[in-house]
């Protein structure tokens, strides 16, 4: 069954003579089923379909088969217009699981990713249909760990959730039976009392990946850690195996800024000075602490070191740091 169009739906079928409507059916090379799609997508789908039929129709036929599909497709789009599409959180988080669950792409799997932020909780159906989903944690972004402690981590408990050691993300499974409504109301639960997500700014998508045992994830401090996820513009920081095994030694912990410039002052210095000493040349430094970053370069006439400091609109994990009233030390 194809999940989507894969050539023009023109139509190919004979255009001259008495044929049958069964005939044109069978005959007809654009005819096809879209199962795999929504009723509202599939109903366009063969109304243009049969579209082209009625056009391989004789006379009078044609003319009452072209009328009555004008007047299928104006109900249908006075029916778009008066339900519309559903834009609230809760009913696009319950599209969603029930996108994956209906939508199957043969050697793939769907998975639905709701997020605020860095802030994500992502669901797939499983072989048994349970609805399998994991939250952030704070393994691949440490940014969340000012979010997930003491009672947070306790709610996130008392909710079902548990710690996966694999990728360290918090996972648990909603029975097969549970309508997705109630899924819904526990995953924007989770996403606004356990991680203080905004409700009414979480955002919707659904994806479909290769079915591997270990799907690609977006690497360690990228946007949306440790989310399943095949995206191009993540391919080169992305982890292609079945848990998540830290190559870096264990960070140095600094409790204020003086502990800082103790550690990294003196080769902060020496990058500051190599700009000047090369202020003529097209050079810079990045100081990257994991969870933003400050680069800089130098400028001539007069010269000068400019630098720039990461924002939370070009990296959503920052707004954990960064506040509205200044950043936090």
């Amino acid at each position: 069954m194809p999940t989507a169009p894969t050539r023009s739906l023109a139509p190919t079928c004979p255009s001259k003579g008495r044929i049958s409507l069964d005939r044109h059916l069978a005959k007809c090379s654009h005819y096809v089923l879209f199962g795999g799609l929504t009723k509202k997508v599939r109903r366009i789908h063969v109304f243009r379909a049969l579209w082209g039929i009625a056009m391989g129709l004789p006379g009078l036929r044609r003319v009452g088969l072209a009328a009555m599909i004008v007047v299928a497709i104006v109900a249908t789009f006075i029916s778009f217009s008066t339900s519309g599409f559903t834009q609230t959180p809760p009913g696009r988080i319950d599209e969603a699981l029930q996108n994956i669950t209906t939508l199957v792409r043969p050697g793939k799997v769907g998975y639905a990713t709701f997020w605020d932020g860095n802030k994500y909780v992502q669901c797939r159906r499983l072989p048994s249909r349970e609805m399998r989903c994991e939250a952030a944690g704070t393994v691949m972004q440490p940014s969340l760990a000012s979010v997930l402690r003491g009672d947070k981590l306790t709610g996130l408990t008392a909710l079902g959730w548990t710690l996966d050691p694999s990728f360290g993300n918090y996972a648990r499974a909603f029975p097969a039976d549970m309508p997705t409504a109630e899924m819904t109301a526990h995953i924007l639960r989770t996403l606004t009392e356990v991680y203080d997500a905004d409700g009414a700014s979480v955002e919707v998508n659904t994806h479909w990946v290769a079915d591997v045992p270990c799907p690609p994830r977006n690497g360690f401090t990228q946007n949306l850690a440790g989310m399943v996820s095949d995206a191009p513009s993540m391919q080169a920081t992305a982890i292609h195996a079945c848990f998540y095994k830290s190559t870096e030694t264990t960070p140095q912990i600094a409790k204020s800024a003086a502990d800082v410039v103790a550690v990294y002052g003196q080769r902060a210095a020496a990058e500051i000075q190599r700009l000047r000493v090369n202020a003529t040349r097209r050079i810079f430094v990045v100081f990257d602490a994991g969870i933003g970053y400050v680069q800089c370069a130098p400028e001539t006439a007069p010269l000068a070191v400019y630098c720039e400091a990461q924002s939370a609109e070009s990296w959503p994990a920052l707004a954990s740091v960064l506040t509205p009233n200044g950043s936090r030390n």
